[in-house]
């Protein structure tokens, strides 16, 4: 199969989001998600359970959709053990949503020596993620 170039980011997505997606066997999946606003400034922010862009696809369930204040959290419970997080930005902070990002929870740095570097990645028994309300393409 080749990929085209407007079909490339789509379907590396979808190949991602289904690799890290809980097996159908994991039917008791609890997971705790916790959102921290790091500020500097109010912006919305969209929370849904499962792994499909944009957030709030018919495909997953809506956890939370609203304002975070800088220095608030919301708390919610994953049942796929995979979260779907959009969110605006201070330039937009009522319509400016972003692309979105799939978390299930793994966090990965960089590890193993100079001449042997390697990908170490953990899974979390939990999701939790801060966010800044100024765009990373704003610098």
């Amino acid at each position: 199969m080749r990929l085209l170039a407007s079909n490339a980011i789509p379907f590396a997505i979808a190949v991602a989001a289904g690799s890290f997606a809980p097996s159908a066997e994991a039917d008791d999946v609890s997971i705790p998600v916790t959102l921290t606003s790091a500020g500097p400034k109010a912006f919305k922010v969209r929370l849904a359970d499962g792994a499909v862009l944009p957030c709030d696809s018919k495909e997953n369930t809506l956890l939370f959709e609203g304002k975070l204040e800088p220095g608030a959290s919301v708390r919610s419970t994953s049942k796929r053990g995979i979260v779907c997080i959009q969110q605006t930005y201070d330039d937009f902070p009522e319509t400016g949503w972003n692309i979105g990002s799939i978390n299930n929870g793994t966090e990965c740095h960089l590890g193993g020596t100079a001449k042997k570097p390697r990908w170490i990645c953990v899974q979390r028994p939990y999701i939790d993620v801060a966010l800044q309300s100024k765009s990373p393409a704003n610098g």
